[in-house]
């Protein structure tokens, strides 16, 4: 019986341990890329006079509008809306305030290494469509970056905002 109970015990101090060792070993692993990457690239390089550091919007090959999200370096952010009316060959987009807020993020990451490439960059390897492009983010600076959903830090900034992208409808209206 009692070997019994130091097995387990042993079992359990093993998988404790070994859980330990891989947080940790992961950890620092990010944070060392983080706080390498974040020599090259600061928020200051990214922004603009305003303070606006990006904004992401949904990549859409057939140039269609999607809702879109404005950051700025105080740690607020606007998300915006596009609305589509169509008289004869004709569409109109309004662009609208739906929402605004503050965050508390650290969003260099969202440009490291798995993160977001420079478009100018990628365009080299690609002869004509990008096949993972899933996002536009054009910093405050006027640099377009690319992204897709493998990009961790970012998806984790929409659900820290609890935003989704929509795409605007087109509505014709009849005169």
């Amino acid at each position: 019986m009692r070997r019994v109970v130091f097995l387990i015990a042993c079992f359990i101090l093993v998988c404790l341990l070994g859980f330990l060792v891989y947080h940790y070993y992961f950890e620092n692993k990010n944070t060392d890329y983080v706080e390498v990457y974040a020599q090259e690239l600061t928020i200051d390089s990214l922004s603009n006079e305003e303070g606006l550091i990006f904004t992401l919007s949904k990549y859409s090959k057939d140039k269609k509008f999607s809702d879109e999200i404005e950051v700025y370096k105080d740690g607020s952010y606007n998300t915006y809306s596009y609305n589509c009316t169509c008289r004869d060959n004709s569409c109109m987009y309004n662009k609208t305030l739906i929402d605004h807020g503050l965050y508390e993020y650290n969003l260099l990451p969202i440009f490291g290494l798995q993160g977001a490439q420079r478009l100018e960059e990628v365009k080299k390897e690609y002869d004509g469509e990008i096949p993972w492009r899933l996002y536009d983010i054009t910093a405050g600076n006027g640099t377009v970056y690319i992204s897709n959903d493998n990009n961790y830090p970012l998806n984790k900034f929409l659900k820290l905002l609890d935003f989704e992208f929509k795409d605007a409808v087109c509505e014709n209206i009849q005169e």
